[in-house]
């Protein structure tokens, strides 16, 4: 079955938007998908499954803005850790620059008619 182009790039604006906030809680410290997940959750994001975690720091692992290392947890089971690097820095303050500029045209774009 074919998709929606209009759903394709709703999924891909959501998926860059998930990667920005994955980086952004990953910048505070190494972390772990279900703790990531149950961060954003937190901050009331809590629609995003583990799974689209994982998709997403193994994503960005390939792409260099996150390192991984496996641990054993407090339970004596194996969990990966992501930590951000100097790529996935840089690469926050170029989304949050796009971020502010979308924003932007956005609110103009609102406030230019009555919303309907």
């Amino acid at each position: 079955m074919k998709r929606d182009p209009q759903e394709l790039r709703h999924d891909t604006l959501a998926s860059g938007v998930i990667d920005l906030l994955i980086l952004r809680v990953v910048a505070d410290g190494e972390s772990y998908g279900y703790a990531i997940a149950q961060t954003l959750d937190v901050h009331g994001l809590n629609n995003v499954s583990e799974a689209t975690v994982y998709t997403s720091v193994k994503r960005m692992e390939k792409h260099e803005l996150l390192t991984s290392r496996r641990a054993l947890a407090d339970n004596g089971r194996a969990r990966r850790y992501y930590a951000i690097t100097d790529l996935g820095r840089d690469e926050i303050r170029k989304r949050l620059a796009t971020w502010d500029s979308l924003a932007k045209v956005v609110t103009s774009v609102f406030a230019d008619g009555d919303g309907t």
